[in-house]
């Protein structure tokens, strides 16, 4: 599987946990989570941002 494939597969699957509203994945809206306060940052290929507490233990689960 090429990373490109490997990012999309995230993504929905990311988008099917949150929902597509919660889940950033255009470079323009990723970019500012891609950058530290201090130092620090890089590519990020989906940002989720999390509402519900509840949710969050179903995208942070170890594979």
């Amino acid at each position: 599987m090429t990373t490109t494939e490997t990012t999309i597969e995230l993504a929905a699957e990311l988008k099917a946990i949150v929902g597509s509203q919660y889940t950033l994945t255009d470079e323009d809206k990723t970019k500012p989570y891609s950058q530290g306060i201090r130092l620090g940052g890089g590519k990020a290929y989906a940002v989720v941002r999390l509402v519900a507490w509840l949710r969050s233990g179903s995208v942070c689960k170890p594979a």
